[in-house]
């Protein structure tokens, strides 16, 4: 039923009256998994096409596994073949939804050469919108994979040493992130020493560890499809009263940013209290990026919370929030807890420590 109920969802959020929804598997897209279910790691090409009433037909390769209850198979073995079945099963279909946002322009093309007389519709930000409100299947699955990441982040005071390089650090949460039960990590890990922590979106290298260095981590866990996004920042040794000053703002800052969020607030309103809040300290203009960003079975699963963005906070919906300060001669703190809203309050997922020092 669950998968039904995504496609009646969807149906219901589209302004125009689409007949079908035809998603192809290319580049591991999202948008498949949702509409199906099934590992978009794998089944690479398969097209799946969603009706109304919340059937699913899905068109693979002779290689894939076809067994589901909730979906209908159909196995090809060319791209000939694939053609033939799609428009056998569209033949009656006037208007066919398609995801604007993941398909690409050659396979938009081939489609419009298929469907010659057919209208299409880019439905793309309506699964989206569906996306954005989750099942509680699809938060409990969030929530283990919260769990797994907090457990990881609890255990980086130990890894901690002198000496040890950015890419030693990163693989070692990689590994424990596996062994307590991730399928993946749901993006490359970030370890960042020093001052290479005053970039956001740093990734790892071989930099090795310094007494009274900063340590930013950033990283999460996917389960069953569903991802956790959590970061904590560290001095290995004796932190400065700099150093000091920026977390205690970052964490204030945070605080703040969890108490406000009630059902019905606009994201850029809380984006602009977290920017109010550090802008009137000394390190004003230091927080560079977005207050956060939904999460679901994508890292950024579609809004932001940031200028510009007026959606509202919802009961059901999972995101993060993650104040930072970057001061490239010193490096970078950020606080990243992943957060769900339930009966109109916000719960934090992630619980692990925010120690500083270590």
């Amino acid at each position: 039923m669950m998968i039904e109920e995504r496609i009646k969802k969807i149906f219901s959020l589209t302004k125009k009256d689409i007949d079908v929804i035809i998603v192809k598997n290319s580049n591991l897209n999202p948008s498949f998994f949702y509409l199906t279910g099934l590992p978009r790691e794998f089944y690479e090409g398969a097209i799946a096409v969603a009706w109304k009433d919340g059937r699913v037909d899905v068109i693979v390769s002779r290689i894939e596994q076809t067994e589901d209850s909730e979906l209908i198979f159909h196995t090809v073995k060319d791209s000939e073949e694939t053609k033939k079945l799609l428009k056998q099963l569209t033949k009656d279909a006037n208007c066919i939804g398609f995801d604007g946002i993941h398909t690409t322009v050659s396979s938009y093309r081939v489609m419009r050469r298929i469907f010659q007389k057919k209208r299409f519709y880019d439905v793309g930000r309506d699964i989206l919108r569906a996306r954005l409100i989750k099942s509680k299947d699809e938060i409990e699955k969030i929530k283990r994979a919260c769990r797994i990441a907090s457990i990881v982040a609890d255990e980086i005071v130990d890894i901690l040493k002198e000496s040890i390089t950015e890419r030693e650090v990163a693989d070692e949460i990689v590994y424990r992130l596996r062994r307590y039960g991730a399928r993946r990590e749901a993006f490359e890990t970030i370890v960042a020493f020093g001052r290479n922590s005053a970039i956001p979106h740093y990734l790892h290298g071989e930099k090795r560890l310094k007494k009274d260095e900063i340590v930013l981590v950033d990283f999460g866990a996917v389960v069953d499809g569903y991802i956790s996004d959590i970061s904590r920042t560290f001095v290995y040794g004796r932190a400065s009263e700099r150093q000091k000053k920026m977390y205690e703002v970052v964490l204030k800052a945070q605080k703040m940013a969890v108490e406000s969020i009630k059902e019905g607030m606009v994201f850029e309103s809380l984006h602009k209290k977290v920017q109010r809040c550090i802008d009137k300290t000394e390190f004003r203009g230091r927080f560079i990026h977005s207050t956060g960003h939904t999460i679901g079975i994508e890292v950024h699963d579609g809004f932001g919370i940031s200028m510009g963005c007026k959606e509202r906070f919802s009961s059901g919906m999972t995101f993060t929030v993650e104040p930072g300060i970057y001061i490239p001669e010193i490096g970078g703190v950020r606080i990243e807890d992943d957060i769900v809203i339930e009966n109109g309050k916000a719960k934090v997922l992630t619980t692990a420590s925010k120690v500083f020092e270590v």
